[in-house]
């Protein structure tokens, strides 16, 4: 796990620094092409139209899924183009464009896989859900200027062939937009798109493909949320928001923590964000660790009833402080009893070896 982000981290600082050379679109969307389709598993990005069995949907690259659905569609625009999107200004011929892709795919598609839509200037990103496109713009103001769209009893869309100038739709896009005062609609809607870059922290979570799938990371859970709050400032973190998204941070307010001693131990700056990444991983490894100790301690005694207390691990006789659980870490559960060098042979002799990469060292 740590090794992946940690090559996902340089692909995307080889990404960055290739994009802040170029002012081309077309240049910028064979480098995201290149960068993306490293991170995307099972699903990959093509540049270019979405060709489909009887009609091509105009856009600059779509996401498929492993049976060529069609998971999102993208616009892109060269950096520091006067059509891209401002956080203060959503009226720009990108959105435009991106509707018309949008309808294009509802109207030919034989089924909807979209789940989202993207902007970009290949640093700067807008992500949509596609429900908000659809109660947008999915009008038959729109639909019958495009297709000769005509609404049945029933609610659904007839077309007849019909094929306006890019111009044309452009406009008459342009024209609803001001017309329904969309600016301030999209405001009444901040959990259905979000704003990142190419060097926000959470960047890898946008393009995670259970996501993309819109498939849940994380199960919803109940949990009790002091417990959560309070386990968080043992560790050294705390929760913020940023970009409408909760992000895990260092808690500087508190000393001594787990992650602070991580940081001392493997010498780096605290504010240094791959570090920071670096550090949680292996936090996330240390409590685990723990964990698995507190319930292996658990069933020791379970199944030794008569002489448990040969078989307490964590007790405050036996592990005083860290160097205590290193010790029985890597000097007793990843050893044979024969190859342990015990100056108190007493205290865990009787705890089994236990195979697991839980307890091997790490580089870090």
């Amino acid at each position: 796990m740590i090794s992946s982000y940690a090559t996902f981290r340089h692909d995307l600082e080889n990404y960055n620094r290739q994009i802040e050379k170029v002012n081309n679109e077309e240049k910028i969307k064979s480098e995201f092409q290149d960068f993306i389709n490293k991170i995307l598993d099972d699903l990959r990005y093509k540049s270019g139209n979405i060709k489909l069995k009887n009609h091509s949907i105009s856009c600059d690259g779509a996401i498929y899924d492993s049976q060529d659905n069609v998971l999102a569609i993208f616009e892109f625009k060269s950096p520091n183009s006067p059509e891209m999107l401002k956080h203060n200004n959503f009226e720009k011929k990108a959105l435009f464009e991106l509707v018309y892709y949008y309808l294009q795919f509802i109207r030919f598609a034989s089924a909807n896989t979209l789940k989202w839509l993207f902007i970009s200037d290949g640093f700067r990103f807008y992500l949509f859900k596609e429900e908000l496109f659809r109660h947008l713009f999915y009008k038959p103001e729109l639909l019958n200027f495009m297709f000769k769209g005509e609404l049945t009893p029933a609610g659904n869309m007839l077309f007849k062939p019909a094929r306006p100038q890019h111009t044309e739709v452009y406009n008459l896009i342009s024209s609803y937009f001001k017309k329904n005062k969309l600016s301030e609609t999209f405001n009444k809607y901040p959990e259905q798109y979000w704003f990142f870059t190419a060097t926000d922290e959470n960047f890898f979570d946008f393009f995670h493909p259970s996501r993309l799938k819109d498939i849940p990371l994380i199960q919803p859970v109940r949990f009790n949320t002091q417990f959560y709050k309070e386990f968080l400032y043992i560790l050294g973190l705390k929760e913020i928001v940023k970009n409408k998204h909760i992000n895990i941070v260092v808690n500087k307010q508190v000393k001594g923590t787990l992650i602070e001693q991580i940081f001392r131990r493997i010498n780096d700056d605290i504010n240094h964000n791959s570090t920071f990444y670096d550090a949680l991983s292996i936090l996330i490894l240390w409590v685990n660790r723990i964990l698995f100790l507190k319930i292996y301690e658990k069933i020791l005694i379970n199944f030794n009833s008569k002489n448990h207390n040969r078989y307490y691990i964590l007790s405050e006789d036996k592990c005083k402080n860290f160097q205590d659980l290193e010790y029985i870490f890597f000097e007793v559960l990843a050893k044979h009893p024969a190859d342990r060098q015990f100056l108190d042979k007493s205290n865990f002799c009787n705890i089994p070896f236990v195979n697991s990469s839980l307890f091997e060292i790490q580089d870090k």
